[in-house]
């Protein structure tokens, strides 16, 4: 049976006060879906902050990658994936003489001090007495805030380790996606 298609009466025209009250729902429509966008953006804002890091760097390191593949090796150019494969080489190995040189003397000289300031505490409040007005500053409890200060800052340092290996879990997250981009 074939189907027949009957025209349909043409659309009545809105009047003026339908219009502008289509208008008006079309504006709250839009500032409600504004609003749930921003806040979903910004529940995702961290997400969000490590793709475009990502981008930046697999945008910035891209020349580089293309003048790596310019240079011949054995005759032959490489390809863009044995490039970003070089990139990632050189650069953990520049992190590892770093933390191999670099690193364990200032590990040193933190333990030095933290063994060294029990035993210059006292000497440096004897000095601190003899100021003028040093009475007025409560310079004679000096080692109970000492110790009181460097409990705070242990107890912060345990506190705060999750948030520090979040923080190096997007590190090692933009180091991927950067490599992803750049491929």
């Amino acid at each position: 049976m074939p189907l027949i298609l009957h025209p349909s009466s043409p659309p009545t025209p809105l009047t003026a006060q339908q219009e502008q009250g289509r208008t008006i729902r079309g504006y709250i429509l839009f500032a409600f879906a504004m609003v749930v966008l921003l806040a979903l953006l910004w529940k995702l804002r961290n997400v969000l902050e490590i793709v475009y890091v990502s981008a930046l760097f697999a945008v910035v390191l891209s020349p580089i990658v293309q003048q790596v593949m310019k240079v011949p090796i054995f005759g032959r150019q490489m390809s863009r994936t044995v490039a970003v494969l070089g990139l990632v080489i050189f650069v953990a190995l520049l992190f590892t003489l770093f933390f191999i040189f670099a690193f364990p003397p200032v590990i040193h000289d933190v333990e030095h001090f933290g063994a060294d300031l029990p035993a210059r505490l006292p000497v440096m409040a004897a000095r601190v007495r003899h100021l003028p007005l040093a009475n007025r500053f409560g310079f004679d409890q000096i080692e109970a805030k000492a110790q009181h200060i460097a409990a705070t800052a242990a107890s912060y340092v345990v506190a705060s380790a999750p948030k520090w290996i979040g923080r190096v879990l997007d590190v090692l997250t933009a180091g991927v996606l950067c490599i992803y981009f750049m491929l």
